[in-house]
């Protein structure tokens, strides 16, 4: 099995061919229904095929499924984005839970230290503004997940 950092040089390789640096501040950008997020390349577990999502009965409405990973039970929340090409499913690790944002279409990487991007935790938004890239702050939304009933 390739460690942590193999697979994030897989991941730029493979999306980000221009912006691989050996400090790693790059960040992922997955489409979503509120328009772009982007993913910090520290909280970023594993990327997956969104086929391997399964359903699990009686999950609160903000999950879609769930992910096996080994001897763990991933939860997967649907980012809404349209349905515009194959799904992925992002593993983030927050709080020392791991968690899956599932999204649809190709993201790819940016390099923070050059983009100008703020934290988001959880809150919802018709839209994010043009010129900030929303950086999602995976601790904030793995205890705000944790404490919903």
């Amino acid at each position: 099995m390739r460690d942590r950092s193999q697979r994030l040089h897989w991941i730029e390789t493979l999306i980000g061919k221009d912006r691989q640096e050996a400090r790693r501040n790059n960040a992922l950008v997955i489409p979503t229904d509120d328009g772009d997020m982007a993913i910090a390349f520290s909280s970023i577990v594993e990327v997956v095929a969104a086929s391997r999502v399964q359903p699990l009965a009686l999950l609160p409405e903000q999950f879609c499924g769930v992910l096996f990973r080994g001897n763990e039970l991933a939860p997967i929340v649907d980012t809404r984005a349209p349905d515009t090409g194959p799904g992925h499913v992002v593993l983030v690790e927050g709080e020392g839970c791991l968690l899956g944002l599932q999204f649809y279409g190709t993201p790819y990487v940016v390099d923070l230290d050059e983009t100008e991007h703020a934290l988001l935790a959880i809150e919802r938004r018709p839209s994010f503004p043009s010129e900030t890239l929303p950086l999602l702050d995976i601790d904030a939304v793995a205890k705000a997940l944790l404490a919903l009933d």
